[in-house]
Order: C-alpha cells, then sequence, then structure tokens
C-alpha cells in the first residue's frame, strides 16, 4: 500500500515539474517580436497535448497519450534545432523542451510499471 502510494506521490510530483516547464516554454515563447509569435502556437499545442494526458481515464489511456506528447515534443525539437543560433530565444526553447520531454519519459516509465 505505501508503495502504491509513493508511486502516486512520485506521479503527482511528476505532473506538477511538467505544468511548471510547459509555463517556462510559454515566458521562453512571449511573443516579443514577429520572428517569435509565429512560433508561439508550439506553447500551445504542447499544452493542448497534456490537457489530453490529464484527461485520460485509464493508466493504459494516459501512457498512449504521454507517447504521443513525447512524439510531439521531440518533433519541436528537431524543428527548433533547425532554426539559426541567432533566432530569439532558440537556446532556452531547446533546453526546455528537452526538460518537458525527460519529465515525459520519466512520467511514462511511472505509469506504464504500474500497468
Amino acid at each position: 500500500m505505501e508503495n502504491g502510494l509513493r508511486i502516486n506521490n512520485e506521479i503527482a510530483d511528476l505532473i506538477i515539474k511538467l505544468c511548471f516547464s510547459i509555463n517556462e516554454l510559454k515566458k521562453s515563447l512571449q511573443p516579443n517580436n514577429k520572428e517569435v509569435l509565429q512560433f508561439f502556437t508550439t506553447y500551445e499545442n504542447i499544452k493542448n497535448k497534456m490537457d489530453e494526458v490529464l484527461q485520460a481515464i485509464s493508466a493504459r489511456g494516459m501512457s498512449k497519450k504521454i507517447k504521443e506528447t513525447k512524439a510531439f515534443v521531440k518533433n519541436y525539437l528537431s524543428i527548433y534545432s533547425l532554426l539559426p543560433t541567432d533566432f530569439e530565444k532558440r537556446d532556452q526553447t531547446i533546453t526546455t523542451l528537452d526538460v518537458i520531454f525527460n519529465e515525459l519519459s520519466e512520467l511514462d516509465k511511472l505509469i506504464s510499471n504500474q500497468l
């Protein structure tokens, strides 16, 4: 029983970290100029994917949504790595996306262990 409670607490902590990381992504993509404005949808898309994860009604469904969200974040990482290095907040955005990807991987591992 205590092991299940510990795992649930770890899952809850990771979800909270993910929410903070996604908010950090929002800050890194705040439109200061036209270049950043066109990429602000990155935050909205990842936030919507995370909402889908949280709306899953089973551990199996949550695991599936986490895998989809990880693939989504990985695609954005690929896109941002192709941008010129002088692109505003590029490095900060890549770092934040990498943190989100790692947190999703950790969450997926915890959820999958309960299946």
